[in-house]
Parts: structure tokens; sequence; C-alpha cells
């Protein structure tokens, strides 16, 4: 896997949506990070500026994310040091959990001896573990900027009169959580347009927003950990109004043979949360006269009845 053609195609897609003077910048101190790292086996001495490179990149992800997911301006940015971006990033619990630890590992194995052992000598074992540490974190850290402005898009836009209208009927109809989350994914879908263009991480932002701003009573928590002995699982959505909960699990399409082990997947998501119902929605769908293809799947796990609705 090439991360750093990954990363490139990153941030032309976030460029679409965001103007930022960050990004190049991130990728043209990786892009050289990596070619210093190749000189480095004819002499050693470019392992050091493999992680001089890696810190400039380091630093431009973390104004990025300043700027992006603490909805700041380029001159609010500009004027922070990268210390006082850090110490902000951590502790207002900025960074989602994966980007947190990439965050704090490069920050205390890297980046600070780096900048303050002015004699320190590197070699390619560290140079190597350095390049892939920051890159690791700028991917993860740009799939959090991408979600952030898809959901502020969405956000922010107005909805149209006949959606409000439709969303406004689905919550005085006296219906489960669940019958009204599908009702509210066919709008979705139909305000969207061709939701089939867009990737997955654009429709979890959006999603997520287009659900909160319906009505001040849905809440929705991304990523929601529930820990199994010593690993945790990471639901992609729980939607919660008065007091009822779901899960909403989001799939980019459906896979010949993979459909019975991503059903499975949401209903040991129920059995582990206590919840009865969940939807596990392929985000490459289309409303039919604002209607969508749902599957109801009666699924008894331990003589426990689990409710799994397939949006297809």
């Amino acid at each position: 896997m090439d991360i750093l053609k990954l990363i490139e195609e990153q941030i032309k897609h976030i460029k679409k949506d965001s103007a930022s003077s960050y990004l190049d910048l991130i990728y043209n101190h990786l892009n050289r990070a990596e070619i210093y790292f190749n000189n480095g086996k004819q002499d050693d001495h470019f392992y050091n500026d493999v992680v001089y490179r890696t810190n400039q990149a380091y630093e431009g992800a973390l104004k990025e994310a300043y700027k992006i997911l603490v909805n700041k301006t380029d001159e609010e940015v500009s004027r922070k040091t990268p210390n006082e971006i850090e110490k902000y990033l951590k502790e207002n619990d900025i960074f989602k959990e994966r980007v947190l630890k990439l965050f704090e590992n490069y920050r205390q194995e890297w980046r600070n001896k780096s900048t303050h052992d002015y004699k320190l000598v590197l070699d390619e074992s560290e140079a190597f573990l350095a390049l892939m540490n920051v890159t690791s974190f700028v991917h993860l850290l740009l799939r959090q900027i991408q979600e952030k402005i898809a959901y502020d898009t969405e956000f922010k836009r107005e909805t149209p009169e006949s959606i409000k209208t439709e969303t406004k009927k689905i919550l005085k109809e006296q219906e489960s959580l669940v019958d009204r989350v599908l009702k509210l994914l066919a709008l979705f879908v139909q305000e969207q347009g061709n939701i089939e263009k867009l990737n997955e991480i654009d429709v979890v932002g959006r999603l997520h927003a287009f659900i909160e701003k319906v009505d001040d009573k849905f809440t929705v928590y991304r990523e929601f950990p529930y820990k199994i002995g010593s690993s945790i699982v990471r639901i992609d959505l729980v939607v919660e109004y008065d007091n009822e909960k779901i899960i909403l699990e989001i799939k980019r399409n459906p896979v010949s043979g993979k459909l019975t082990s991503d059903i499975d997947q949401v209903t040991s998501y129920l059995a582990l949360t206590g919840l009865k119902n969940g939807i596990l929605f392929f985000c490459n769908t289309k409303a039919e006269n604002g209607r969508l293809t749902v599957h109801h799947n009666n699924v008894i796990v331990n003589e426990m009845d689990y409710n799994v609705y397939v949006v297809l």
C-alpha cells in the first residue's frame, strides 16, 4: 500500500471543500522525507533530515487540525505556536482516540527528542519508524478532518421546505425510534441526490449532521466505544431520542457473500450493548418514491431477540 499516494488523494478531496495553505505543505514535507529516507542508503546523514521533514509535516497537520476541528481562521492559527496548538488539542480532547495515540507517540518518541537534542543521530530504523508513525497520524487525522468538513457542510446547509415538512410528520407520529430513523434515512438519501458518488466518510459526516439538526432531542454518538476483554469495538453511530437508542452501522457497498457477516457484526454490537434494534445502511442506495428497500432480520442469540434492518 502506498500510504503517501493515499494521503495525496485525501488532500485533493479535502481541497474541493476547504481552502488551506497547510495541506500541500504537509504532503511536500512527507514526500521529501521519503526521498531523504531512500538517500540514506548512500549517506546515513539523510536519516536526520527525514525526521526534520516529518516534524514539519507534523506541525502542518496540527495547524490544519486546529483550523478545521476547532473552527479557527488562518489568522487565528498563525497566532499560535505549535506547542500552544498541541496543548489545546490534547487538553480539549479534539482528536479521536486512534489519532490521539499516534499524536502522543510521535510527539514523545521523535518530535520532542529531535527538537531538544541537537546531538541526536538517527539510524535507518528510527527514521523508518518516524516516517511510518507520522504518515499514519496524518492519514487518520485527514479522515477526521474530512468527516468534520462533511458534518459542517450539511449542518450549515439550508434544509429544503419539503424535507422539513416530512421530518415534522415523522416526529409527530407515534413510532419506534428505528422506524423514525429508517424514514429519516430515506429523506437523507433524497436530499443528497447522487449519494452513491460520495465516499463513506462524507456520508457518515453528513448523515450525523442531518439527524442532529432534525430535532434537538436527537443525539448521535460517533464511533461509540465498547470494550471486549482487552480490545475495543467502535460502533459507527448510536442514535438516541427520548432515552431510546439504536445502532446505525454504515457500509459502502453490499459485497456478495458478505451480507451475513455484516448482519452478524451488527447483531454482536446489539448483544454487547444490550440494545434491541440496529440498522445496517449501505450508502450507495437510492430512495424510490421516497422509500428505501429495507429487509428486516430477526436474530436470536442466547435466547435473546435482536432486530437488524438492512437498507440496500
